[in-house]
């Protein structure tokens, strides 16, 4: 009986607590919101060709060791810079082959440190370790399930799945063995529907964002995906 009329007495002190934290309109006073402040620390990059510059540059991913990667995408090359902007090194160059890029765009680095690079006029994922030399490719032209019209976008989710988006209107997912699972999306301004799909991340609850190109939106899918 005794533990019984204390439980309750707890029970009720914190939903009084919970109440006067929620409801108390000085609680703001009381607990003062925290504003965080993002101050300019420095920049990297002149236009050019040379080590450290950029033509156009467009993708960026950082790796477990806190090296930028930069996607130059009109110099064909991916360059390689230190956690101060520093130039490291680089890779690519203008072709078809494997290594070589025809508008590299989106990049992203898996746990494991492979780096993913979406290949916008050749139509495909080539992926490299961090030394910048070539692993292996997925994709090729056209609309069917893994081919591309235009890769841009790309991320990777805590599973190591792969989502690649393109000018098909849609976003695909890969495994981490860059073989097809599935996709979703298509043409139109509806809830779902693309038109151009482009920019795309995934949060840490795994909720998919994409960005549009000419429905000038935002659309947020759940993680059932």
């Amino acid at each position: 009986m005794y533990n019984s009329i204390k439980n309750i007495s707890i029970f009720l002190i914190i939903a009084f607590f919970i109440i006067i934290l929620v409801e108390c309109p000085i609680i703001d006073d009381i607990i003062p919101t925290i504003d965080i402040n993002y101050i300019y620390d420095n920049q990297f990059g002149s236009t050019g060709t040379g080590d450290g510059q950029f033509d156009n540059p467009l993708g960026i991913a950082i790796d477990s060791s806190g090296n930028i990667f930069v996607s130059d995408y009109l110099n064909n090359r991916i360059q390689k810079f230190d956690s101060s902007g520093v130039y490291i090194s680089q890779f690519g160059s203008s072709g078809t082959g494997d290594g070589q890029f025809d508008w590299p765009h989106g990049v992203a680095i898996d746990k494991s440190n492979k780096i993913y690079v979406t290949d916008y006029n050749n139509n495909r994922v080539q992926i490299f370790n961090l030394d910048g030399v070539f692993q292996s490719k997925f994709g090729s032209s056209g609309a069917g399930d893994g081919q591309f019209d235009k890769p841009y976008g790309i991320v990777i989710d805590n599973a190591g799945k792969i989502y690649v988006t393109d000018k098909n209107n849609r976003v695909q997912i890969f495994d981490s063995s860059e073989v097809y699972i599935s996709q979703f999306g298509s043409f139109g301004s509806g809830d779902g529907q693309f038109d151009w799909s482009r920019g795309i991340n995934i949060d840490s609850f795994g909720n998919i964002y994409v960005t549009e190109t000419n429905n000038d939106r935002v659309q947020k899918f759940d993680s059932m995906w």
